[in-house]
């Protein structure tokens, strides 16, 4: 693991405490991931420290199983779909999971979810393939529509995170001696 989510929490997580009037949104797999993700998020807000939430005059509004909120009306959403919501930043954690185990959802991520985030803001999904389906097509489209020089407005740009690259990862026949 490359910790790819929690990057993107911190990430949004600065947006949220520096910006007011903010919504970003953490989707996962399942709603034992999103709140892994949540635990994340509570646990940076608890570390934080005091002297940077006085400065920004920030307290919690609200802090429950699928929404963290500010004093400053910026919100986490942690959820496993986002329809009639409007984001400034989007997280769409293991898609490909998703579209093989939950076919109808993968659908509403893309026809719901990614509507939801705001023309001009920060979108990620981050996943592996696991084998032919909507993400390894969405994948493909990406990276053939980046290779011709036509990624558009709302397009992804592709990005390849290999464990082999990561000096913290190991070949299993590394591990064990002859």
């Amino acid at each position: 693991q490359q910790g790819i989510s929690t990057f993107w929490l911190i990430s949004f997580f600065d947006d949220l405490i520096t910006l007011g009037n903010y919504n970003c949104g953490l989707m996962a797999q399942g709603k034992d991931e999103a709140g892994t993700l949540l635990e994340r998020l509570k646990h940076t807000w608890d570390t934080l420290e005091p002297w940077v939430k006085e400065f920004f005059q920030l307290k919690i509004l609200k802090n429950n199983s699928s929404e963290f909120s500010l004093s400053n009306n910026s919100t986490m959403f942690i959820r496993t779909s986002f329809r009639s919501a409007t984001l400034q930043r989007l997280h769409i954690s293991e898609l490909g999971k998703i579209a093989n185990k939950f076919t109808e959802r993968a659908k509403e991520t893309k026809t719901g979810t990614l509507q939801a985030l705001a023309p001009g803001n920060t979108g990620v999904i981050e996943s592996t393939a696991e084998g032919v389906n909507m993400f390894k097509y969405m994948w493909d489209q990406s990276v053939k529509q980046y290779s011709a020089g036509r990624l558009a407005g709302k397009d992804f740009l592709p990005v390849f995170l290999s464990w082999i690259d990561d000096p913290d990862c190991v070949e299993w026949e590394d591990q064990f001696p002859d």
